[in-house]
């Protein structure tokens, strides 16, 4: 019998968050859950959008690195 489950992460979601440097936090919390756009979040953090862009994918990557492929895959894409 296969089982279709997830594999379970090393680190839930609010551990991986509080591993993040604090910029790279700031900006994915504004982000999805305050669903800010970068503009606005570049204007609060007085940084260029391009900036907040790379604390996004700099973030993403080590919580993908962090939680496993799938349950990032399940959270961010």
């Amino acid at each position: 019998m296969e089982s279709n489950q997830v594999e379970e992460p090393t680190f839930d979601l609010t551990e991986s968050l509080a591993t993040l440097k604090p910029e790279y936090k700031n900006a994915i919390l504004l982000f999805y859950y305050y669903d800010l756009p970068i503009r606005t979040i570049a204007a609060s953090m007085g940084k260029p959008s391009s900036t907040i862009k790379t604390y996004l994918r700099r973030a993403k990557l080590e919580l993908k690195q962090k939680l496993g492929d799938d349950y990032y895959a399940q959270r961010f894409t």
